[in-house]
């Protein structure tokens, strides 16, 4: 298998490919229980995942925003050096109602040469990145979209999908 590894190649094929895509994610929800095709999109990510150095691309960390909890973001502000009331506001965005916050503007400022500054300290949300060892795949079509245009390891799996359950 060939993998795709240029974050502008992936956003240039993943663009061709949109449409295809969701066609294909409706027609493997009709065809297949969705643990089936969690189950064959578990094995392609683990195969997958190890061949693509993500800190090459960081695509994730500067186009999408992670969350972090009220719980995750003390510890990295303080690693950080950031003054909670001093930037925070200027960086981040309060969702008072589900008690998280957002990046209020991309690239992450953790970001530093495509590595993340507090890596052991990062949000779930980012550890937990591309979120393809998850379950409910199939029901998750516009994060894996979005992920699918952006990220090396997600575009590289659907479209190993698409020849695994066709």
């Amino acid at each position: 298998m060939n993998l795709v590894c240029l974050p502008e190649e992936v956003e240039r094929l993943a663009s061709l490919r949109e449409q295809e895509t969701l066609d294909y994610f409706k027609s493997i929800k009709k065809k297949y229980k969705s643990a089936v095709i969690d189950k064959a999109v578990h094995l392609l990510y683990a195969e997958i995942a190890p061949k693509i150095d993500c800190t090459a691309c960081a695509n994730c960390c500067k186009k999408q925003s992670p969350v972090f909890t009220e719980e995750e973001i003390r510890p990295i502000l303080n690693h950080s050096g950031i003054s909670e009331h001093e930037n925070l506001n200027e960086l981040l965005e309060h969702d008072e109602i589900n008690h998280h916050y957002i990046l209020r503007k991309n690239p992450c400022f953790l970001l530093n040469k495509n590595l993340c500054s507090v890596y052991t300290l990062r949000p779930s949300s980012c550890s937990e990145y591309p979120h393809l060892n998850r379950p409910f795949f199939i029901y998750r079509n516009k994060s894996n979209m979005s992920n699918y245009k952006i990220c090396p390891i997600v575009y590289n799996v659907v479209e190993a999908l698409k020849n695994s359950l066709s």
